[in-house]
């Protein structure tokens, strides 16, 4: 959680915090009601946008929202965002799985993705997902990453032959799973 330096609310007052990830990613429900629940304990209401990852950041460092969650943490006390503040509690813990179209490998960390530095293997992730854009090109060449909009697309394009691997969050994409998605 970052939150913008600014007076403080008063009770009654709309807390606005802006998130990057879009409304129907199933994380996005557990954040809104997480908030909803300990903002109204404090007499406040609570209100969750969707932005895309930088404009997320830039509009609590801007005051345009009054902070942001659920990002990996990237900020840094008197860096580029000097009107937030970093809170050094995690709200979540979210796993990231590796998905095959095909065979039953078993990945144990992210050196694990080593091998497929020279490969003609394509490995998708979502545009946005932190963790595997600042992970993933340290163990595969960039030519073999794509990006995909969102990890349904991810989901679809693995189902259809057109990635080998994806890595997205595990609780989204075994509800993409369940439903035949992918």
């Amino acid at each position: 959680v970052s939150a913008h330096a600014q007076e403080a609310a008063s009770p009654g007052q709309v807390i606005v915090f802006s998130i990057p990830m879009e409304k129907d990613n199933p994380s996005y429900r557990y954040y809104e009601l997480l908030y909803i629940e300990a903002f109204s304990r404090l007499g406040y209401e609570f209100r969750l946008v969707s932005y895309p990852v930088k404009r997320s950041l830039v509009a609590a460092d801007q005051g345009d929202t009054d902070g942001d969650t659920g990002r990996v943490v990237e900020i840094k006390q008197g860096g580029k965002y000097q009107n937030v503040v970093l809170v050094p509690e995690p709200i979540a813990i979210f796993e990231t799985g590796i998905y095959a179209r095909e065979g039953d490998e078993t990945f144990q960390g992210w050196d694990d993705l080593d091998q497929f530095r020279g490969t003609s293997l394509l490995i998708g992730h979502a545009r946005g997902y932190r963790i595997a854009e600042i992970k993933l090109p340290k163990h595969v060449d960039p030519e073999n990453i794509f990006h995909t909009s969102d990890a349904e697309q991810s989901c679809r394009m693995l189902g259809a032959g057109r990635l080998d691997y994806v890595i997205e969050p595990t609780k989204q994409m075994d509800a993409f799973l369940a439903q035949g998605v992918c």
